[in-house]
């Protein structure tokens, strides 16, 4: 179905016959992509609806003009999805339709039940079970996707970290691990305070970004970052 927003149209797929009874998947696909990338995607019938795609403007079956930008297309997408119950839909996104999916996140107009990046999760998850010395009879994932072209079965939990005490586990030891990452990097860069805020917002690592400028291990694409990249050229080696 077509729908139209102030910024140009999109091409809504799968969307005549939702079962509110049942979640919903809703994949925004990445740049010169369209619906059909969820052809690939299967869920259990009993729980969830046929997989939902937004064709962008200017891909698939939308015709309108394309956009300038991440936040132009969240904008369109919250337009056109505002009378819709979305509160058991979770959303993904693939490529650039990851950073409109996180947009669409942080307006918080919308709420959806859970965000998921595809591209970085799933390829970090394959690189994770590739590297196993002794590989499993099965991987339990947290989320409702799991990498494919493995030779490991996969079952993936909805909010698995609170059902399934391996995944709980696994959660505490990602973050333990990313802390004492983040306190080794201090060292080498003290002027951001890594030790105290482990890489979070807070009002002495923006003004160390402000002032010092971005190093490699920030990551670009959050806003704050971009932003800051966008008015300013340099970057700490």
């Amino acid at each position: 179905m077509y729908k139209k927003s102030n910024n140009s149209n999109y091409y809504l797929h799968n969307f005549s016959s939702i079962d509110y009874s049942k979640d919903s998947v809703l994949m925004v696909p990445g740049a010169g992509m369209d619906h059909r990338i969820v052809r690939d995607i299967k869920l259990d019938a009993s729980k969830f609806n046929e997989t939902l795609a937004i064709d962008l403007p200017h891909h698939g079956y939308s015709t309108g003009p394309k956009l300038s930008s991440i936040e132009d297309y969240a904008s369109g997408i919250e337009e056109v999805l505002d009378d819709m119950d979305l509160s058991k839909f979770h959303l993904c996104g693939h490529s650039m339709g990851g950073l409109i999916a996180l947009r669409l996140a942080f307006n918080k107009r919308l709420q959806f039940k859970t965000v998921n990046i595809l591209n970085a999760s799933l390829l970090s998850m394959k690189r994770a079970l590739y590297k196993l010395k002794y590989k499993p009879s099965i991987a339990y994932i947290d989320g409702i996707f799991s990498p494919k072209e493995i030779n490991i079965k996969c079952k993936t939990f909805i909010k698995g970290d609170e059902k399934i005490s391996c995944i709980s586990a696994a959660s505490i030891i990602a973050k333990v691990e990313r802390d004492h990452f983040m306190i080794r990097l201090s060292k080498k860069y003290p002027e951001y305070f890594w030790n105290e805020n482990f890489g979070y917002g807070t009002a002495k690592h923006l003004h160390a970004l402000k002032k010092y400028g971005v190093t490699c291990h920030h990551r670009k694409k959050f806003k704050p970052v971009h932003k800051m990249l966008m008015s300013a050229s340099h970057e700490t080696q």
